[in-house]
Parts: C-alpha cells; sequence; structure tokens
C-alpha cells in the first residue's frame, strides 16, 4: 500500500509555518478532534496517533465511516462535500498529537503551492488507505475479511506478523462485523492453525489460504 514520508509543511520555513498560525494540540483518547460542518476552510493533520470518522444518522445509530492514522489530513477543506448534512465527528482512538489549520490563512501564503502539494501527497495516502478498506470489505465472510486484512497488516511489517492497531471493538466496526461473530472467526482461525495470537500480535502462519 501506498506511504509517503513526506509531511505537510515540508520545505516551509518556520517563519512561514508561524504565519499560519497553526494550533498543535495533544489530546486523550476519546477525545473529539475535528466536527465537519463548522468552517469549510477548517482541516485537520494527525502528526501522531489514531482516529475514526463517526457518523450518525437522524436514528442515533452511529458507524465508523474511516480509520485514520498518522500523517492522515481530512476536513472540510478537503472531503466536506462528501459528509454535508450529515452529523460527522472525528474521534481520537489513542492520545494524538494533531494541528488545525486554518487553509484561509494556507492559501494567503507565500509557500501556498508548497504546502498544496504536500497536502495531495497526503490525501493520496489516505485515499489508498480508503480503498484498501474497501477491498476488505468485498470479500463475503467475516473469515475471508479477517484473513485479507491480515494478510494486508503483516504485508505492510514487511513480515508475517503485526500488532493491532484497533481494539477488537474497532476491528469489528472496520471489517463490518458484529464484534460477537468476528471474536467467534478469530476462535476458530487459531484452532485451525491459521493465526496464532499473543495479546495485540497477529502471527500468520503457513496455512493462511485455508
Amino acid at each position: 500500500m501506498k506511504t509517503t514520508t513526506r509531511s505537510l509543511f515540508d520545505g516551509v520555513p518556520e517563519a512561514e509555518k508561524a504565519k499560519l498560525d497553526v494550533k498543535y494540540i495533544t489530546v486523550p483518547r476519546g477525545t473529539v478532534i475535528y466536527s465537519y460542518g463548522k468552517s469549510d476552510k477548517n482541516a485537520c493533520w494527525i502528526i501522531d496517533g489514531s482516529a475514526r470518522t463517526l457518523r450518525a444518522d437522524e436514528n442515533g445509530f452511529v458507524s465508523t465511516i474511516e480509520f485514520l492514522g498518522a500523517k492522515s489530513l481530512f476536513g472540510d477543506y478537503f472531503d466536506g462535500d462528501f459528509v454535508k448534512g450529515d452529523f460527522v465527528e472525528v474521534v481520537a482512538t489513542t492520545r494524538c498529537k494533531i494541528a488545525a489549520i486554518d487553509f484561509e490563512k494556507v492559501e494567503k501564503s507565500a509557500f501556498y503551492a508548497t504546502i498544496a502539494a504536500n497536502a495531495l501527497e497526503l490525501v493520496s495516502v489516505r485515499l489508498a488507505k480508503f480503498t484498501q478498506r474497501a477491498e476488505i470489505l468485498l470479500n463475503r465472510t467475516i473469515r475471508e475479511k479477517l484473513l485479507c486484512y491480515f494478510k494486508k497488516r503483516a504485508a505492510e511489517e514487511g513480515g508475517v506478523s503485526f500488532e493491532l492497531k484497533y481494539t477488537l471493538t474497532n476491528l469489528a466496526d472496520y471489517i463490518f462485523a458484529d464484534r460477537s461473530a468476528m471474536m467467534r472467526e478469530i476462535k476458530k482461525l487459531k484452532e485451525d492453525g491459521v493465526i496464532e495470537t499473543d495479546k495485540k500480535t497477529i502471527r500468520l502462519l503457513n496455512n493462511t489460504q485455508k
């Protein structure tokens, strides 16, 4: 999957960054770090940590529509049109360091073109992750979804094991599965010798085709 080492403000002098009045904040898990619909010029960048985007419908049902990791760039400035009219918030799933950005000020910067190029790279990586999730959800069964996700995560780590980034409840949301049903399938995968687990670490065994 596509990754990047680029930062939003790469190539921007410190003196110029100071003019942008970016707000750097560190928040604990469970904090709402962004609410859509307040300003079409606002955006947020996760420097470290992870979060998830939640949408609430008219009946109060809350669903996870995206998981966000470090370097994720989002907000009304980039994707507000896709959630317009909905109640959508981004909530930290770990301790997060974030940057709150007013792109009205960025657009006036002499380094706007540089920041825009960096932003395009960051958003393209986020889109690749969104596409990866869509590929996982195309699988029919919970077992197939889990194995697809496990294989992709192991590949990202360059081996056969990885550490879960999410809680099991969040993982169930990620693959659109009932948590209890997912836990039964994970138990069966272990019994079948397909995976082994050690706390949050999952290791794929040789017979992952089962």
